[in-house]
């Protein structure tokens, strides 16, 4: 492999793209929740804001590799959805159980789904 494709290929995504894309997963996250509970309305700010600001937290901790899924993307997912919920918990603002799991779960699919993809164009590129 040429230096210029080696180059190419180790380029990830810009810090700045990393952290809106994660914004947009938790967004997604936030709507998709409102949606399944009857429709969405001005409180998808509220739902998302733990989440934006952990995730903000996440991306200021993970310095390297933030934009890969291991191991950079699996820590801003886990500090995103652990700092979400604590912030939720201390809010009162509901921690069932059912939520907590799909939060993991479907913060883990957008956040680290769209690393992956990124992470094939790369090696296709």
């Amino acid at each position: 492999m040429t230096a210029p494709a080696e180059a190419k290929r180790r380029a990830g995504v810009r810090p700045a793209v990393a952290a809106a894309l994660d914004a947009a997963s938790i967004l997604a996250f936030a709507v998709v929740g409102q949606v399944s509970h009857g429709g969405v309305d001005a409180d998808v700010l509220l739902v998302a804001a733990p989440f934006l600001a952990a995730g903000a937290l996440g991306h200021l901790l993970v310095r390297r590799g933030r934009d890969r899924v291991w191991p950079g993307g699996v820590a801003v997912w886990l500090v995103t959805w652990a700092g979400g919920m604590a912030v939720r918990a201390l809010l009162n603002d509901g921690v069932a159980g059912a939520f907590v799991l799909v939060g993991l779960g479907a913060l883990g699919v957008l956040m680290l789904g769209w690393r992956a993809v990124a992470g094939l164009a790369r090696r296709r590129g």
